[in-house]
């Protein structure tokens, strides 16, 4: 975390970033409200930098790769967890699967139709109506709120 030099000069308030190392009036000019770890210049030359596929800095590139190698190892563990126990819950549905693509790849496919027949696939199926009406009210009130905090 970013502690920031602050400092009275000229009947305000003053903070320094501390990339740039600048002294510069904390007014919306200057700062984001509530992101006081950069001036504006500087998270735009970040944002610039990121869209470029790289950060502005090695400090900030390494906290991303270490972040990510622990949400994988986190999740690796549950996730194992709940594919072996799925797999042991649908042992029928896999050895059907098995017979059903070492029969296509002999040339016939009519066993793996017959598969998907039997064991239709949950990934693609409709949301139900009740669902969808719940998210876009949900992204409704999300658009609401953001506008009347840009207002304000």
């Amino acid at each position: 975390m970013t502690t920031l030099a602050v400092r009275w000069r000229d009947g305000g308030f003053e903070a320094k970033c501390p990339l740039c190392e600048e002294f510069l009036e904390l007014t919306p000019e200057f700062w984001h409200r509530g992101r006081l770890t950069r001036c504006r210049a500087c998270w735009v030359d970040y944002q610039a930098n990121w869209q470029a596929g790289y950060t502005a800095d090695e400090c900030v590139r390494r906290i991303v790769r270490m972040k990510g190698r622990l949400r994988y190892m986190a999740d690796r563990d549950r996730r194992l967890v709940h594919n072996r126990a799925y797999k042991a819950a649908n042992r029928d549905r896999y050895i059907a699967y098995g017979v059903a693509w070492r029969a296509r790849k002999a040339g016939d496919p009519g066993p793996m139709e017959a598969y998907r027949r039997e064991w239709p696939d949950q990934r693609f199926r409709a949301a139900p109506p009740e669902a969808i009406r719940r998210r876009r009210q949900w992204r409704e009130s999300k658009r609401r709120a953001r506008m009347q905090q840009a207002t304000a």
